[in-house]
C-alpha cells in the first residue's frame, strides 16, 4: 500500500512539472517596422541663391555657406517714434552690458511714487540685460506713472554690418523654443534679484547695480513661421542667432557669397540681349529725373558690374546700352548672352535651311516615284489594250467603243450606276458628278454626256 502511494505521488509530481514546463511556452508576433523611405535632399545651388522652401528642413542645405551682411540704416538717436528698426541678431544666452557716459536723453531710469503720489525716487540703471547681439541704445521713452516705458535697442550696424559670417546650423520648432525658454529662465532669475532690491528704494537708488531687463518683445511671437540661422562671426568667432520669417527668407538681409561670386563671374563684362516683354526704368545716375528709359524686347545691354548698390545694398546688375544709358536690375531673368542668342538664330536659320532642303528632297523623291508609277501604269495599259487605247487610258481619257473595264481603269469607279435591261440589250449609265456621265450598251461605251 505504501509502495502504491509513493508511485501515485511521483506520478502527480511529474504531471505538475510537465504542465508547469508547458505553461512557459508563449507565442508572440513581432510587428515589422515599416521601411522609412527618404528622398535625397536637394543640394545647394549657387546659381539659384536663396529660395522659399516649404519644409524647414530644406534650409539645412545652406549650412556651411558664407554670407555677407551689408551695412544697414541706423535710427535717429534719441527719437523713439521710428519704425522698421526691429532687432534680428541675438545671443544664445542673455548678457549684461554696462551703461556709462550715455547722453542724458538716453538715460534708463525708474521712478517711484511715495504715499502722497509725488515722485520720490529716481534710480538710474547701471546695466542692461538683453538678448540682442551688440545692442545699440538709440532712444528711451517714459509715459505717466511709468506704466508704459519703452527702451529701444537694435544691433549696432557698425559692429556687425559689412562683415562675413558662416551658417553653422538651422534651428526651428522645438529647438528654437528651447533657446527662448532658456532666455526666459535667465531673465526670470535676474528679475527676482531686481525685485529684492526694489524693496529698499534707497539701496536700489544708491548702493547696488541697477539692471534694466530688456523685454523679449521680439521673440515672444515664436511660431511655426520662424526659423533661426545660427551664424559664426568669421572675424570674432562669436556664435549668433538670426531670427528670420520663413515667408520672407534672409534674401532681404544677407547675401549668399557663393551666389554673388557665381553671378559676378557669369554676367560681369558680358553682352546681353533682353528677350522678354519690355519695361521702363530710370538711369541710376539720374534717380530724381522723370525721364524713363525703355528696355525693349531684343535690345542689347552690356553688364558693367554685378554689385550691391547703395543706399539699400541690393543685389544689382548694372547694365549699359549703346546710347550710354545706365540702369540696374535686381534679377537677370529675361536677359540672355548675346553669343547664345546669335547661336540660337544661326541654329534656327540652319534648321530652316536644312528643313527646306529636306522637303525639297522628299518632294523630288515623291515626284520620281509618281513618274515611275505613271510609266508602269502606261506600260500595263498598252500591253493589255494596245497602244492606241492603252495610251488614252493611261492619260485618264475615254473614247467611244471602250469597254467598261477600260473606262473603269481610266476614270475609276463612278459615283452612281443606273442599269436597264431590254429584250434586245443591256444598258448601263455611269455618273461622275452632276454633268458628266458615260452610257454603255452591253459592254461598249456608246455615248458620253458632259
Amino acid at each position: 500500500m505504501a509502495k502504491k502511494t509513493s508511485l501515485l505521488i511521483v506520478l502527480i509530481l511529474l504531471l505538475s512539472f510537465s504542465n508547469e514546463a508547458l505553461s512557459q511556452i508563449t507565442i508572440s508576433k513581432v510587428d515589422e517596422i515599416a521601411e522609412q523611405v527618404i528622398i535625397k535632399p536637394e543640394p545647394f545651388d549657387s546659381l539659384k541663391g536663396w529660395e522659399y522652401p516649404r519644409d524647414f528642413r530644406e534650409y539645412k542645405k545652406y549650412i556651411g555657406q558664407q554670407i555677407y551682411l551689408p551695412p544697414f540704416k541706423k535710427p535717429q538717436i534719441g527719437n523713439p517714434n521710428q519704425r522698421d528698426f526691429n532687432p534680428f541678431l541675438f545671443t544664445l544666452t542673455p548678457h549684461t552690458i554696462n551703461l556709462s557716459k550715455v547722453p542724458k536723453n538716453l538715460l534708463l531710469i525708474e521712478r517711484a511714487l511715495d504715499g502722497s503720489m509725488n515722485w520720490d525716487t529716481i534710480a538710474i540703471y547701471d546695466k542692461v540685460l538683453t538678448t540682442i547681439h551688440k545692442p545699440f541704445h538709440y532712444a528711451s521713452k517714459s509715459k505717466i506713472y511709468d506704466m508704459d516705458r519703452l527702451e529701444l535697442f537694435i544691433t549696432h550696424d557698425e559692429t556687425v554690418g559689412n562683415k562675413y559670417y558662416t551658417i553653422i546650423d538651422i534651428v526651428f520648432g522645438d529647438e528654437l523654443n528651447n533657446i527662448y525658454e532658456n532666455w526666459k529662465s535667465v531673465i526670470n532669475v535676474e528679475t527676482k534679484k531686481q525685485e529684492e532690491l526694489r524693496r529698499n528704494r534707497k539701496n536700489f537708488k544708491k548702493t547696488f547695480p541697477k539692471v534694466f531687463i530688456q523685454p523679449l518683445y521680439k521673440l515672444n511671437t515664436i511660431n511655426k513661421s520662424l526659423i533661426g540661422l545660427l551664424i559664426l562671426d568669421n572675424e570674432t568667432g562669436d556664435t549668433i542667432l538670426s531670427i528670420e520669417n520663413q515667408r520672407i527668407p534672409p534674401v532681404n538681409r544677407f547675401i549668399l557669397v557663393a551666389n554673388f561670386v557665381k553671378h559676378k563671374k557669369l554676367y560681369e563684362n558680358q553682352s546681353l540681349i533682353y528677350e522678354n516683354t519690355g519695361f521702363s526704368t530710370v538711369d541710376i545716375r539720374k534717380t530724381k529725373s522723370n525721364e524713363y528709359i525703355e528696355v525693349n524686347r531684343n535690345s542689347k545691354w552690356f553688364c558693367k558690374e554685378v554689385t550691391l548698390l547703395e543706399p539699400h545694398y541690393s543685389f544689382s546688375y548694372v547694365l549699359q546700352n549703346k546710347e550710354g544709358d545706365l540702369i540696374s536690375v535686381n534679377k537677370i531673368d529675361g536677359f540672355s548672352y548675346e553669343s547664345e542668342v546669335i547661336k540660337r538664330e544661326e541654329e534656327k536659320a540652319l534648321a530652316e535651311k536644312q528643313l527646306a532642303e529636306r522637303r525639297q528632297k522628299e518632294e523630288q523623291v515623291r515626284y520620281e516615284q509618281e513618274q515611275k508609277r505613271v510609266e508602269s501604269h502606261r506600260l500595263f495599259c498598252v500591253e493589255k489594250f494596245g497602244k492606241e487605247k492603252g495610251e488614252l487610258i493611261a492619260q485618264g481619257k475615254v473614247s467611244i467603243g471602250m469597254t467598261k473595264e477600260m473606262c473603269r481603269l481610266s476614270w475609276g469607279e463612278p459615283i452612281w450606276i443606273s442599269k436597264t435591261t431590254t429584250e434586245y440589250s443591256k444598258y448601263e449609265d455611269w455618273y461622275y458628278g452632276f454633268i458628266t456621265s458615260l452610257h454603255f450598251t452591253d459592254d461598249k461605251l456608246t455615248r458620253i454626256e458632259q
